[in-house]
């Protein structure tokens, strides 16, 4: 557990970007996707939106270095964690490609992005005082 520490603290601004770049990631995808109607659709659809504010508050937060709920980093840490998972699952079992082993970078990245979030704590003499 040492060694995980260690990890996210020496690549703390790395995980910041992530959540950027997961951000314009997940913005992509709900402006991308086809008008589709249905309960499924409308579940995930609305679980995607929660993640994208999650993680919008978290990068205000972040820059304003104050400290987040626990509820949002984990509500944003356990959405990263279940969504690596399934695509660990599906590349596994459904992709047929030569290439396959350079797409595991993307469940690994959101595996590991999960994971800062839940861990990540603030040190209090970095917060600015209100």
């Amino acid at each position: 557990m040492k060694l995980l520490k260690t990890f996210y603290r020496k690549t703390h601004y790395f995980w910041m970007v992530s959540r950027v770049i997961l951000l314009l990631l997940f913005l992509f995808v709900l402006v991308d996707q086809k008008i589709e109607t249905g309960v499924g659709f409308a579940i995930i659809n609305t679980i995607v939106v929660l993640f994208v504010f999650s993680i919008i508050s978290l990068i205000i937060l972040g820059l304003a270095k104050r400290e987040a709920p626990k509820l949002l980093k984990l509500f944003a840490g356990g959405f990263s964690l279940f969504f690596g998972l399934v695509l660990f699952y599906l590349l596994l079992f459904t992709f047929n490609d030569k290439f396959v082993y350079l797409a595991f970078c993307i469940p690994l990245w959101l595996l590991l992005h999960g994971t800062w979030e839940i861990t990540n704590k603030v040190k209090k003499e970095d917060l600015i005082r209100v």
